[in-house]
């Protein structure tokens, strides 16, 4: 396996954990991402990949339907024969948080370097993530990747897959293109419910008292006064969103938006224990990010409370990464494994 944009590595601890469950050794070569501090703990887990911190363009330089150039027929002698190509292409130039840039971004067009890097490999098997955005890319890479990847006689499958109806315990719907030469795929395989929904206490309700102010892992962060204010009354007035008189004002919009005035409702707000967690972003750590804090608690989530509702298992180890920055942007933007899990079993089945 080939993980590419790999980040610290949720999407092959779920082809990992679907491997196992199968009776299959997984071998993952390549981890590629220029994210050092997340590549640090994919290989703290998957002791012998091999990192490759460039960028992918500088290798896969090829175009789609000519032949491998020389610095792909380096890396094709390298790597020798590879099932699975899996990633997930930079997502938040298509995040509905991105005003900016969104549907334009030259970012978009490295999902096609991943498709050129399938038509060179041709593995047995892709998976790419993105956010549901991507569909409306202006550079139209799910439409040109998919038709892509059949005219050189994959079986493609692309569409959103719900988090929530395939056990993740939180409200994270996202977009997948796979693709086979083994089988003919259809979508609603990969989006077929086979657990019961999750809420946020199966995720984390063993880690209530594990806070420890000297483990960054198990700590939350620091809040200044006026949001620990504003946590404590969403817990003394028994509440799970703060009235508009308490939030900012840049958050404050009436004309707009009615009599709650509240431009961003989730907005300091407070999660529910018997409900699945919002979507977790790299913003999970700040109450003022969106609805971040915990339901029992007057605090934010800490970064293996995150990890939990995303389905990381705690056998997974992020024990060599202390840089809170970095834990939040890891994991806000890490496919939970049991996603990739979900997927792969049935691609593989």
């Amino acid at each position: 396996m080939i993980d590419l944009f790999s980040g610290c590595g949720g999407i092959t601890a779920g082809v990992d954990a679907a491997c196992l469950d199968m009776g299959i050794k997984l071998e993952p070569v390549i981890a590629w991402d220029i994210f050092k501090h997340a590549t640090d703990v994919f290989q703290g887990n998957f002791p012998d990949v091999e990192i490759y911190s460039m960028p992918i363009e500088s290798i896969i330089d090829g175009e789609r339907g000519a032949p491998p150039t020389k610095n792909e027929q380096e890396f094709l002698r390298k790597i020798g024969e590879i099932d699975l190509i899996a990633g997930g292409p930079p997502c938040q130039v298509n995040s509905n948080l991105n005003n900016h840039t969104r549907g334009t971004d030259p970012r978009n067009l490295l999902y096609l370097r991943m498709a050129r890097m399938i038509e060179i490999i041709k593995p047995k098997y892709a998976i790419i993530e993105n956010v549901a955005g991507v569909r409306r890319a202006k550079q139209n890479v799910v439409q040109e990747t998919g038709n892509w990847l059949e005219s050189i006689g994959y079986s493609v499958v692309e569409g959103l897959i719900d988090g929530e109806k395939i056990g993740v315990p939180q409200t994270r719907k996202r977009h997948f293109t796979i693709a086979s030469t083994e089988s003919s795929l259809k979508l609603e395989t990969f989006q077929e419910r086979d657990v019961p929904e999750r809420d946020i206490a199966w995720a984390i309700e063993d880690l209530l008292d594990a806070v420890d102010s000297n483990d960054v892992f198990n700590s939350p962060s620091a809040a200044n006064e006026t949001n620990i204010q504003r946590m404590n009354y969403l817990f003394e007035n028994d509440v799970h969103d703060l009235p508009s008189e308490l939030r900012p004002k840049c958050h404050q919009n009436y004309a707009k938006h009615g009599p709650s005035g509240n431009t961003y409702p989730a907005m300091y707000g407070r999660m529910y224990w018997d409900k699945p967690s919002p979507t977790i972003t790299t913003g999970y750590s700040c109450n003022g990010r969106g609805r971040f804090v915990h339901p029992k608690k007057p605090r934010c989530l800490t970064p293996h409370e995150a990890a939990r509702v995303q389905t990381f298992p705690d056998y997974f180890s992020f024990g060599n990464c202390t840089n809170r920055t970095s834990l939040n942007r890891m994991l806000g933007n890490a496919v939970p494994p049991l996603m990739a899990k979900h997927i792969t079993t049935n691609l593989l089945s």
